[in-house]
């Protein structure tokens, strides 16, 4: 017996938000989403980061880009500044559609837009995730943009301004969609990061850039006692918020000098080849509060967690000039077991 089946689930409706409702800020406009995320079968809605904070300077730039018809943004910035994050919890606020890959040195622009491939009729064209994006009016993500070849690179200029691409293996022509937008996401083209290209100045040209810091020191300190509370409320002695605000303090002072120290933002000799990231920060944290319960007495457990999560992939150089700054942050000296 053949069961009825269920009618597809009607996609999301367009509706008008209001800014400082969806992202809890100081200043307000309205701004088109839909009423509930998407679910598609081949693109979704990010799921929303409970906490996140949003910097206000920056949601602006991205609500100007938005608001300007501008098609191509990218965003340049130190690893773990957060902008991947900001363009995936910026879709959620708005229940947005997003498609998210990642370039590499070896990423042709076919790959992204679409090809030939087998399929039970014969050798058929398929758009890749690019093409279905432009297709589809759905925002793509591309991280890691300048490790891309630069001659590959300019094969996407066309989308870059949402003008009409033929295909060259079927000679259609592919109108992309009013509501298509890219955003690509780079490291700065410094001593500290390799394998990063200067691309085609008609290809930049293409962008609006967008520079991501790291937090402001206030609001990372915020963070980063959230995540000690968070961690502390699992332990047997959990810390109160007055000191979870000064280990905060700490832990973002060492951080801000690991980032002051790095290689391309500092030119000193004894620049540091590593930086740290907020996710890194974050990590760093919840290992050390973890690693003071379990560790021996007189063990220093914010040594032992840099070494988990920065230091052990650094050379006994660099791990020992890090862990040497942080016993002139903290006074805590390194104890091997």
């Amino acid at each position: 017996m053949n069961l009825p089946m269920e009618p597809a689930p009607a996609a999301p409706t367009r509706t008008l938000l209001s800014v400082r409702q969806r992202f809890n800020v100081g200043f307000d406009a309205e701004i088109e989403g839909y009423d509930r995320p998407w679910d598609h079968l081949i693109f979704r809605t990010p799921a929303l980061l409970p906490g996140y904070h949003w910097r206000e300077d920056l949601l602006r730039d991205v609500l100007l880009w938005w608001y300007s018809g501008d098609r191509a943004l990218k965003l340049i910035g130190e690893t773990g500044t957060g902008k991947t994050e900001l363009i995936k919890q910026f879709c959620a606020a708005l229940n947005l559609p997003l498609l998210m890959t990642t370039a590499s040195p070896r990423t042709e622009a076919c790959q992204l837009i679409g090809g030939m491939v087998p399929s039970q009729e014969g050798i058929v064209y398929r758009d890749a995730i690019l093409g279905i994006a432009a297709r589809s009016g759905v925002t793509l993500l591309i991280d890691e943009y300048n490790v891309m070849d630069p001659g590959e690179a300019t094969g996407l200029n066309a989308f870059l301004e949402g003008d009409p691409y033929t295909i060259p293996e079927t000679g259609e022509t592919l109108v992309p969609h009013p509501d298509f937008r890219i955003v690509v996401t780079q490291n700065p083209k410094s001593a500290g990061y390799r394998g990063r290209n200067a691309q085609d100045m008609a290809n930049d040209d293409r962008f609006v850039d967008l520079v991501v810091p790291y937090m402001q020191a206030d609001a990372e300190c915020l963070l980063v006692q959230e995540r000690i509370l968070s961690v502390g409320a699992q332990l047997p002695s959990p810390p109160s918020r007055a000191a979870a605000g000064q280990m905060a303090r700490t832990f973002v002072a060492f951080a801000n000098e690991v980032r002051k120290r790095f290689m391309g933002v500092n030119d000193d000799a004894g620049a540091l080849p590593c930086t740290m990231s907020t996710r890194t920060l974050l990590r760093w944290v919840t290992w050390t509060m973890g690693a003071a319960q379990l560790l021996p007495t007189g063990q220093s457990a914010a040594h032992f967690a840099l070494r988990r999560v920065l230091t052990n992939r650094q050379s006994p150089e660099v791990a020992e000039a890090l862990h040497q700054v942080l016993t002139a942050s903290t006074g805590e000296k390194e104890v091997q077991p």
